[in-house]
């Protein structure tokens, strides 16, 4: 948008929208108190802004610092709860009434309107070519329609149950639907022939994006997102964070990151190529409701239920992953054998280690010496002192750290390989890349 707009946003809008400020958490430049549920957030074609669905008006804010341009009041009776842009002045908005307004931001106007839906619009998306519009909608029903008059092109029955959500193909060729039937339904563009239809989750699909080299991601109510190669209609990656919704996935544009909006109070985030783990995002006190990249992948918005907005930098929040430098066999001595780990956190505050068996016979692990305090985590009321543990297990560190290192010791009773993997999780959430250590272990000489 350009800077004559933004002005004439900031004079048409009316009052500045409504928000507290916050102390960001660490990784993150904003955080704001939006005082009540938000339905969707998207940021414009060029970055520089985020529009909001709050009730019955949409707010926009500078995507670098959350900072309020205007508030603009969406005709009488209506309620977005999926927003689209279109292009830098011009934004969709699917309303519970089943409705599609094209708004022109700039002048404050709505330029065009359509009811394809008789039920609430809960998924817009924008075709790569800019020329269709499509939406889902609790009906039951995805509409495919021509911008920028809004005229139907298709009303297509998807989901007996309601949609939830949609998805263009990169190349605009395919449109994706995800219903309340756990399903996904694919369907080809401009035509709207069905092409495939997927069982893809046991509850909701509330979440659909399409990746590079044909990959479908989707975010289901059954706990999961799903990574789907759609030339061979099956599942290539299954990501499940332990919680009991996934609201929404999205691939950072670029590749290299997948974050998912959960049922949790965090935002969970993965490595896209290593399928590693890399950490929870701490920072919010509700469910989470959506989760977006801004167009360039530098900034992460998450937004949860009750209306917290934080907007991380992603580079900044990486760089502030823990990491483990070091991590050596120093051979059997005595009764066991010991290994020595050393590792560094950027924000001092490295919280935990874990130690998974990969390979081998269970076998018992315990703590010999340290640099940094560590303590097992409890089994019941407060701290175990440094007692044996089977594998996996977890050891607390205490106090603040920014380098540490640790000997811990191992006993079997038989010989045997073993292959090990370490991990250190600071307080903020995030994880280490997992190290790796194979040993040849022996039993205590009798």
């Amino acid at each position: 948008m350009c800077k004559w707009a933004l002005l004439i946003l900031v004079s048409i809008w009316g009052p500045l929208g409504l928000g507290k400020g916050l102390l960001p958490p660490p990784g993150a430049v904003a955080a704001v108190e939006l005082g009540g549920w938000v339905a969707d957030l998207v940021f414009s074609p060029d970055g520089r802004y985020l529009a909001l669905a709050v009730r019955d008006r949409i707010e926009l804010r500078t995507a670098d610092d959350l900072a309020s341009v205007g508030s603009m009041s969406l005709p009488e009776g209506k309620r977005a709860y999926a927003l689209a842009f279109v292009d830098e002045a011009r934004l969709a908005a699917g309303c519970a009434d089943g409705t599609i307004l094209l708004l022109d931001l700039p002048s404050s106007s709505v330029i065009a309107q359509s009811r394809p839906h008789a039920g609430r619009v809960w998924g817009i998306a924008l075709s790569p070519d800019g020329e269709h519009l499509a939406s889902a909608s609790d009906d039951g029903t995805v509409a495919l329609l021509w911008l920028p008059e809004l005229s139907v092109l298709h009303i297509l029955a998807a989901h007996e149950d309601g949609a939830c959500s949609v998805a263009f193909s990169r190349d605009g060729s395919l449109l994706a639907s995800g219903g309340h039937d756990g399903a996904i339904r694919l369907f080809a563009v401009p035509s709207g022939r069905g092409v495939a239809k997927i069982e893809a989750h046991s509850a909701a699909v509330w979440g659909l994006g399409f990746c590079p080299e044909g990959f479908l991601l989707s975010a289901g109510s059954d706990g999961r997102a799903v990574m789907w190669d759609l030339s061979k209609g099956r599942a290539v990656r299954v990501l499940a964070p332990g919680v009991k919704r996934v609201r929404e996935a999205r691939l950072r544009p670029g590749g290299g990151l997948i974050a998912l909006a959960t049922s949790d109070t965090k935002v969970f985030l993965w490595s896209e190529g290593e399928e590693a783990f890399i950490g929870r995002l701490l920072g919010h006190k509700a469910p989470l409701w959506a989760v977006t990249f801004s167009p360039n992948g530098e900034y992460l918005a998450t937004l949860s239920a009750a209306g917290r907005l934080i907007l991380w930098d992603v580079a900044k929040l990486l760089a502030l992953r823990p990491r483990i430098t070091g991590i050596h066999y120093s051979g059997r001595m005595g009764r066991a054998q010991y290994i020595v780990v050393s590792f560094a956190d950027p924000n001092g505050d490295a919280s935990r280690v874990t130690i998974d068996l990969v390979q081998g016979d269970p076998v018992t692990v315990f703590v010999s010496s340290f640099s940094v305090g560590l303590e097992t985590r409890p089994s019941g009321t407060g701290f175990a002192p440094l007692s044996p543990r089977s594998l996996p297990a977890e050891f607390l560190i205490q106090g603040r750290w920014k380098k540490g290192a640790f000997t811990f010791g191992l006993r079997v009773d038989e010989p045997q390989r073993l292959e090990l993997r370490i991990v250190v999780v600071d307080a903020l959430g995030l994880s280490s890349e997992a190290r790796s250590i194979g040993i040849e272990a022996m039993p205590p000489a009798p």
